[in-house]
């Protein structure tokens, strides 16, 4: 059976193999993990039944990854796929040696926690297990924590219950994770902003920066919620889209004296469609008077409503999708897809960090506000600054 087995996936366990030739000893060590990890997987995939033969194969081909790697040259961010790599070979002590480098730094992988635990448990070790394992139980307490807070946090968000919200945004910043408190007081300054203290909005947004900016991915949370204050009273940037659907093109600078709402959706986003219904409620009251609406989207390459669980979509065939769900939900306004190549500059120069979006734009072209999510907070504060823009003069 077992030559039955590697017949079976002969081409590829050769290429699996020989891969290494030729390389640096430490290069695609997370694509090498990878198939290792896959074999017994893709093996059952295909119908195999004698998996224990296959280990084997699984067993012997770690060993010749590993036979080639020096792990005094493993890059940090290696560690994990090399401490896999070692498990499978079945060579436990060097597994746990890089195990216990990437999880000194990479604290919040409970993945390789949970392997490095139960290598622990193997070896013996129950001291070094049992403070693991209480690191770890910190670690998903915090998260869980967070998680709370956070859905807390939009619930009163949501119906206006403003000083709650930062009552709790300042609980979450002591007691939450680290990601989880930057999050809710960036989302802070947003309610500070929305009670008029722009500069104590600002100021807190600078002083996350200071505390938070060596990480890429928190600068960006940061910089993204700067920029959107940044475009209050400013004359909007120009909507370039590829695509119109139930529209002829437009262009924002042809539609001055007009008030405009755009919102940046997608069809996946379950919070978009909770905005349907009072966008077609403001697009019916307040066309008349002036109010122009435009969806603003792009493309994901995937579509899953009406049924559909669609991916790789070529363009063609997600305007197509987009169609439908627009004469589905009965979308009143026109929809605008962005391409690719325009997509980030022009989601940047909006503001757009997350969906669903809305900006304001009063008859002079100037973006004058802004919400961010669904619920009635929302719908209460879109349809006020609507009224007041329409009564402006141009």
């Amino acid at each position: 059976m077992r030559c039955a087995i590697l017949l079976l996936f002969s081409g590829w366990i050769f290429s699996l193999m020989t891969a290494s030739c030729g390389t640096k000893p430490t290069a695609n060590l997370q694509a090498k993990s990878a198939e290792v990890d896959s074999l017994v997987v893709r093996a059952r995939r295909s119908g195999a039944k004698n998996i224990d033969s296959l280990r084997t194969v699984e067993r012997d081909l770690a060993k010749r990854y590993v036979e080639k790697i020096g792990i005094e040259n493993i890059a940090a961010d290696d560690l994990y796929a090399a401490a896999r790599l070692f498990h499978k070979a079945q060579r436990p002590d060097t597994a746990v040696e890089l195990l216990e480098k990437y999880v000194a730094q990479n604290e919040k992988n409970l993945d390789a926690m949970d392997m490095l635990f139960e290598l622990y448990l193997d070896g013996e070790k129950p001291a070094a297990a049992e403070k693991l394992f209480k690191n770890r139980m910190a670690l998903i307490e915090s998260q869980q924590l967070g998680t709370y807070y956070l859905y807390l946090y939009y619930g009163y968000a949501d119906i206006g219950l403003d000083q709650d919200a930062i009552r709790l945004a300042d609980e979450a910043a002591v007691k939450a994770d680290s990601a989880m408190a930057l999050r809710l007081q960036v989302e802070k300054s947003e309610l500070l902003w929305r009670q008029g203290e722009h500069e104590k909005a600002m100021s807190l947004l600078d002083d996350l920066r200071k505390k938070y900016g060596s990480s890429e991915q928190s600068l960006s949370r940061i910089e993204k919620k700067e920029n959107l204050f940044k475009l209050i009273g400013r004359k909007s940037s120009e909507l370039h889209a590829e695509q119109w659907i139930d529209s002829a093109p437009m262009t924002l600078s042809l539609l001055r004296g007009r008030v405009v709402l755009l919102e940046f959706w997608a069809p996946w986003c379950g919070p978009c469609r909770a905005t349907f219904p009072h966008l077609k409620h403001l697009y019916d009251a307040y066309k008349g008077q002036g109010l122009e609406i435009i969806g603003v989207t792009k493309y994901y390459g995937y579509f899953n409503q009406l049924g559909e669980d669609r991916r790789d979509l070529s363009e063609e065939d997600e305007i197509s999708f987009i169609k439908k769900f627009k004469e589905h939900h009965r979308i009143p306004f026109p929809y605008a897809i962005i391409s690719n190549e325009d997509a980030d500059p022009v989601y940047t120069a909006f503001g757009v960090g997350g969906i669903p979006h809305v900006l304001l734009l009063d008859k002079k072209g100037r973006v004058r506000d802004f919400a961010i999510g669904s619920g009635k907070a929302n719908e209460q504060l879109l349809e006020r600054t609507i009224r007041q823009l329409l009564q402006e003069s141009l």
